[in-house]
């Protein structure tokens, strides 16, 4: 409904090393729109990214306007090193769960209630599922899971 995504004025594309049909095609149709809307930003992200190749995709986007200063030719590369690290404690399901969504929600409470205080990354496969558990966090939340934080 709203082909220049008039409503956005950045939008931020991550892991866009995995590169797929519909990401290729997704990067097509955002150099596109960039064509039309020159204010608008995209930035795009990964941790093993190769910037030269995405800076030659998008170099060209805008030959009538000017380079900003800090860029080149309206393309900016930016490299960020790792930051602060912090100890990360990965867990698998010794079986395959028949509601991985119910699983997920089980093992967020299971960690919550027994360790110490942190933060938990749950990876699911889209909004739909990652806001179904968060309303099931919520309303657990609400039954009395002291310090459940959904941030």
């Amino acid at each position: 409904g709203d082909p220049l995504v008039s409503r956005y004025s950045v939008l931020m594309l991550d892991e866009a090393h995995e590169r797929s049909v519909c990401t290729d095609v997704l990067l097509g149709l955002l150099k596109k729109v960039q064509k039309r809307r020159k204010d608008l930003r995209l930035i795009v992200s990964s941790a093993t990214l190769d910037a030269d190749a995405f800076k030659s995709f998008f170099l060209n986007n805008h030959p009538d306007v000017p380079p900003a200063p800090g860029t080149l030719g309206r393309v900016a590369v930016m490299s960020m090193e790792a930051g602060r690290i912090f100890p990360v404690d990965i867990l698998y399901l010794s079986e395959p769960a028949s509601d991985y969504i119910q699983a997920a929600l089980s093992t967020v409470l299971s960690i919550h209630s027994s360790e110490p205080p942190g933060d938990v990354l749950v990876f699911l496969t889209g909004a739909d599922e990652c806001d179904g558990l968060a309303q099931a966090l919520h309303d657990q939340a609400g039954r009395g899971f002291q310090g459940l934080s959904l941030t």
